[in-house]
Parts: C-alpha cells; structure tokens; sequence
C-alpha cells in the first residue's frame, strides 16, 4: 500500500468550490453609524477590486435624505431600507456597507446573510463619540447620550448576527488588514479577490 503525503484530489476540488463560492459571496459591514462602514467598504473594494453598495447612499439617491424620510416616520424609513437591502442582497461578490440600525430587522440581516459573509465593524464608544455627526443622523439628533443606549440596544443584535468582528480602534489600514486575515484563513482570499 502506497501512502501519499500533501492534499488528494478531492481536497484540491474542495479548495477550488472554497474559493470560487467566497468569490460570489458578498462582504457586509454591520455596526453602529461613526464605526467606519462606509471608509472600510471603500478600502476594501480599493483591495479586492470589488463595488461597493452603501444602503444609505442609495436611500438618498433613490429616496431622499434620511433625516427628512425618519420625519415621516422610523418605520418608513425602515421599509425602504429593507427594500434596499433586499435587492443589495441579491448581487455577487459586492462589499454592501449598511446603515448602523439595519440589524433591527431580521429580516435584513436574513436577506444580507444568505450570499454574504457578515461583518461587526466594532468601535469603542468613547470613539463613536468623537466621529458621529449628529446632524446626519436622525435617531441621534436628541442628544449625544442617546448613542450609548443604541449601541447597548444594537450590540447583542450585531454580535448575533456577524460571522466575524473587526475591532476599528486603531488605523484604517489595520482594521483592513484583520479583514485580509480573516479572508485569507477562513474564506481562501487570494490577492484582489
């Protein structure tokens, strides 16, 4: 009997279904707004030469501007958001960066994890402090204080929901960079995937 050391056949086939299902897999980003969804899905669209769907940027050019849509009503808001995410959803190998209460849906973050790999874009509060333009963001315009109670309402949503976390408390090249990692170790990223 003849034993040969390194990968058969069938491992070869199971490492070409990997790669070629991460391929037309789509990359989310969850978090809180001011985590930096928006800045990680260009840097990695930049990385991996794939597009980028901001949820939020097309409510705007669909729809109008947030603020005014949450005027309406949050529910409002919300149905339109499902019904972008709905049809982001359907692409293939697209990074979709979504606004940071897309997880109070279910049904979001079931549309969103059906062909995508999803990640929790974590930033610390104290930092989500310094970025968050209140004015842009309608369920923060009461006070400052109001994002610590979203982040303690969201956090369990997004730590459910996530197949991984990348911690965004240092430079944007090293929250890219866990990315990479993740990519490369459990998914089989190949350089500009």
């Amino acid at each position: 009997m003849v034993h040969v050391n390194g990968p058969n056949k069938n491992s070869f086939t199971a490492m070409a279904s990997l790669k070629q299902a991460f391929q037309s897999h789509n990359i989310v980003l969850i978090g809180m707004p001011g985590s930096g969804k928006t800045t990680l899905a260009k840097l990695l669209s930049e990385h991996m030469t794939r597009q980028v769907v901001d949820t939020d940027v097309v409510i705007t050019q669909n729809y109008g501007d947030i603020p005014s849509l949450f005027t309406v009503s949050e529910d409002h808001f919300r149905k339109i958001e499902t019904e972008v995410i709905r049809k982001a959803s359907l692409a293939h190998g697209t990074i979709i960066a979504t606004g940071g209460g897309a997880v109070t849906r279910p049904e979001n973050m079931d549309y969103l994890a059906r062909r995508g790999i999803v990640f929790f874009i974590d930033r610390p509060i104290e930092l989500l402090y310094q970025e968050v333009e209140i004015k842009d963001r309608p369920l923060l315009t009461d006070n400052r204080d109001h994002i610590l109670e979203l982040y303690n309402q969201r956090l369990p949503l997004y730590r459910q929901f996530s197949h991984h976390t990348i911690n965004n408390c240092g430079t944007k090249k090293e929250a890219v960079d866990q990315f990479v990692a993740i990519l490369k170790e459990k998914y089989g990223l190949q350089n500009n995937q």
